[in-house]
């Protein structure tokens, strides 16, 4: 059974720089990651990943910009040409009872990817 349906603001557009890459639910929210970043990955470069939540009615909650968790890592991945640091996947880690929201980071030159899982934490739309 459906039960929410909405439409996403056009910030998900695939022709732009931050298309959707994967989202998760706790039940409260909904987590939309979106972006992608090829070129040199340094701690400086900007980078155009980003967390938007959203209420499972659909009103946007909040807009984390320049989503920058596992930067430092794919940084020393990239030390040749083909880099990458995107976000690849969302879900939900339970540890000690305790759920987190957890994210994948793909980084490294095509042929010898990295993909990390991190943990991001709860209460992420405050």
């Amino acid at each position: 059974d459906q039960l929410y349906s909405w439409e996403v603001d056009n910030a998900f557009d695939s022709n732009d720089d931050q298309p959707l890459q994967s989202m998760a639910s706790d039940g409260a929210y909904i987590y939309m990651f979106s972006g992608k970043f090829s070129g040199t990955v340094t701690a400086s470069t900007f980078t155009n990943n980003k967390v938007t939540v959203y209420t499972v009615g659909g009103e946007k909650v909040k807009v984390f910009k320049n989503f920058s968790i596992g930067k430092a890592e794919a940084a020393a991945d990239n030390s040749t040409s083909g880099n990458l640091y995107e976000l690849e996947g969302a879900g939900w880690v339970w540890r000690n009872g305790i759920p987190y929201l957890a994210c994948s980071i793909a980084s490294g030159a095509l042929g010898s990817r990295k993909n990390r899982i991190w943990l991001i934490g709860g209460n992420v739309h405050h």
